[in-house]
């Protein structure tokens, strides 16, 4: 695993000192007996806790720039493997939305790839943790991207709730009534009626949000995310979309966790050329 991320991140690094930094990295959360050496280079060349680094995720031609923080430095490359070195949603060629919104941007990788791929597209990034947010902000500067980003949680209602943050790309809403207050918001209030991708991050919230959002008719939304818990999410999943004449495709399932597609079945046929 160690070998296929390093080799994953020295392809995508655009010139040598980020392919250099971002090996350092790797080296650094792969093998616990070089963190303490590798950790004082990579601060020689950080900058406010951060090392910055320019890549070029496969599907586009122009390259971005981002940070990994060295204090979350095994969340941050973790994000970075999974949305700066490929495309792991698979977003679909054939779907050109007017909106990308963003649920559970961390930071604010899926949005820059959007930015690039959809340049007229209005952006909206979903974020609960504000050192996750200032980090969005960052990136969307440095990469000249307009990025409206919103301090909120997506949920089935507008409320406020508990936020548990596990580490720096993980986190959810807390059944326990444990964890930071945020504010809640249903994901229908920010879909308009003009063809909008969106991306679900939300651990676990997804069946939630989902099953209130398909109360009314969407039939020009495509989401890509994860469904959490699949085993036992599932079969409930497809049947809140069969309701609403959606339908799924699932892709990399692991024991906990599986990526998907939903859609409305009436453009089934187009929306994952």
């Amino acid at each position: 695993m160690a070998y296929d991320n390093l080799r994953a991140v020295l392809r995508s690094g655009r010139d040598l000192r980020s392919r250099f930094l971002l090996g350092l990295a790797v080296a650094a959360t792969s093998h616990p007996r070089l963190r303490s050496v590798v950790l004082p280079i990579l601060r020689v060349f950080s900058a406010r806790g951060a090392v910055a680094v320019s890549y070029l995720e496969p599907t586009l031609s122009v390259p971005l720039s981002a940070s990994l923080r060295l204090s979350d430095l095994r969340s941050d490359l973790q994000t970075f493997l999974e949305l700066g070195t490929r495309d792991c949603y698979r977003v679909p060629a054939s779907f050109t939305p007017s909106v990308v919104i963003d649920g559970g941007a961390n930071i604010g990788l899926f949005t820059l790839s959007m930015a690039r791929r959809f340049p007229d597209a209005v952006l909206v990034a979903f974020e609960p943790l504000q050192e996750n947010i200032n980090v969005c902000k960052k990136h969307f500067a440095e990469n000249s991207v307009r990025v409206r980003v919103e301090n909120f949680c997506l949920g089935a209602r507008q409320a406020t709730g508990k936020f548990v943050r596990r580490d720096a790309n993980r986190g959810s809403l807390s059944d326990t009534g444990e964890g930071m207050e945020v504010n809640v918001v249903p994901l229908s209030e920010f879909v308009p009626n003009s063809p909008t991708l969106v991306k679900l991050d939300i651990e676990g919230a997804e069946v939630a949000v989902i099953e209130s959002f398909l109360n009314a008719p969407r039939p020009n939304v495509f989401i890509v995310g994860e469904l959490h818990h699949w085993p036992e999410n599932e079969s409930v999943f497809l049947k809140i979309l069969e309701r609403s004449d959606w339908t799924a495709s699932f892709f990399e399932r692991d024991a906990v966790c599986v990526l998907f597609h939903a859609y409305p079945r009436a453009f089934q046929k187009t929306a994952c050329a």
